[in-house]
């Protein structure tokens, strides 16, 4: 049971794949690894999840910051 949880370079390619593209990535982490190892599934998708919310703050940050740069 020890090889169903994320560890080291795994949960660093998880987290990279998720910050690049959190939907696809946390898609395809999920479901090929929901049978074999469930609570690495399961660490995939919270890791995704987060990633989206980080993604979606930075995005809405920048967004206002150049909005805000441009006026002046």
């Amino acid at each position: 049971m020890d090889e169903d949880i994320l560890r080291g370079r795994e949960k660093v390619i998880v987290w990279i794949a998720g910050l690049a593209n959190p939907l696809i990535a946390g898609f395809l982490f999920y479901y090929s690894w929901r049978k074999k190892f469930p609570n690495k599934a399961k660490q995939a998708n919270t890791i995704s999840f987060l990633a989206l919310g980080i993604d979606l703050t930075l995005y809405l940050l920048l967004q206002n910051w150049f909005k805000l740069s441009n006026t002046f």
